[in-house]
């Protein structure tokens, strides 16, 4: 009997077994509509058997691996957001197709050993599916021709994403200050895409124009996704439009003054056509 007391003591002195734990997990910060991604959550058992693994997304199940059961597999069906790949989901990740906006939200793994310690952890993270604009900014409001002393009053313009593109002007490539912005509210449409949009509204300065033309440029840009897009356009002043109708109108005097002195001579004819080339050039 005291033999048998001193092995009993001495097994409930040894040293628990490690608990389970988890090793890694990948959850992506950021898709893109249409894209499929993978989670994982991989664990140490630490000895013990797995009881079950589970997938949320905000906090209700979509997915189940427990390998006792027949199927070992379980998806929850219905919940918007989400189709699973089977084939491609397992112990310790789980792939989701066709991505789309409502798959944005909190996911979370959580992995149970068997009996008798039944211990839990769990790995949780946000995703965001981002749509991208499908075209460029769209730059709008221009006259066709400005004077140095008039103001540029434009609107650019990015249409339907999510999040909503930031918007940036630049003249002659140089970024505009905040002084000459006018921002607008996001405009929400009823399919939860966005448009963002953002006013220009500068004094034209003599020096601005570069060979009598201003450069205008709109860039749209989504951080988190590493997306830029940009329009440019180009205003010319009056005063360019001026002299080129000035040269256009000299040139062809000198067309017509060249021409009423010529023969009809093939010779003439020629020297003609070469007179006018060079003054058009």
């Amino acid at each position: 009997m005291v033999v048998l007391s001193v092995l009993l003591a001495s097994l409930c002195c040894l040293p628990a077994g490690e608990p389970l734990r988890m090793v890694n997990s990948n959850i992506p910060v950021y898709k893109q509509v249409g894209e499929e991604t993978t989670l994982l959550c991989d664990y140490d058992l630490e000895g013990d058997s797995l009881y079950s693994v589970k997938w949320y997304k905000d906090d209700v199940e979509f997915y189940r691996y427990m390998p006792k059961n027949n199927p070992a597999k379980l998806v929850y069906p219905d919940m918007p957001g989400i189709d699973v790949d089977t084939s491609r989901s397992d112990e310790t990740r789980v792939t989701l197709l066709r991505l789309d906006m409502s798959s944005t939200g909190r996911y979370r793994c959580e992995v149970s050993a068997e009996a008798p310690n039944f211990d839990t952890v769990n790995s949780k993270g946000t995703m965001v599916v981002i749509v991208l604009p499908e075209e460029d900014p769209i730059i709008s409001g221009q006259d066709e021709v400005y004077t140095p002393g008039s103001h540029i009053t434009l609107n650019c313009t990015s249409e339907r994403s999510k999040p909503a593109a930031q918007l940036m002007w630049f003249i002659n490539e140089r970024e505009v200050g905040e002084e000459h912005l006018v921002p607008y509210g996001i405009v929400m449409h009823p399919d939860g895409l966005e448009t963002s949009i953002l006013g220009l509204h500068v004094p034209l300065r003599p020096h601005a124009f570069r060979s009598g033309q201003i450069q205008l440029k709109c860039v749209a840009y989504i951080k988190a996704f590493n997306y830029a897009s940009s329009t440019t356009d180009v205003i010319a002043s009056y005063g360019q439009i001026r002299d080129n109708l000035v040269q256009q109108r000299q040139a062809s005097f000198l067309v017509k003054g060249a021409a009423s002195r010529m023969s009809h001579s093939t010779t003439g004819v020629l020297f003609l056509l070469l007179t006018t080339h060079a003054i058009i050039q």
